[in-house]
């Protein structure tokens, strides 16, 4: 999860199982938004995700 404030410096808060990560260097940063814009930027919108998964159920998937 990316998180940006306004008067604070942005940081990356990552979890699993059994840890948990906070991230804040600069160059570390750049990379997860770069990650993150190229997710959003190939993600299929809401309506379009639910028409997908519809589709592949019904193809017995």
């Amino acid at each position: 999860m990316m998180l940006e404030f306004a008067d604070d410096p942005a940081l990356v808060f990552m979890e699993n199982h059994a840890t948990a990560l906070f991230v804040e260097e600069p160059n570390d940063l750049s990379a997860y938004r770069l990650t993150l814009r190229t997710t959003l930027n190939v993600a299929l919108a809401p309506d379009a995700t639910v028409e997908l998964i519809t589709a592949i159920l019904a193809e017995g998937g």
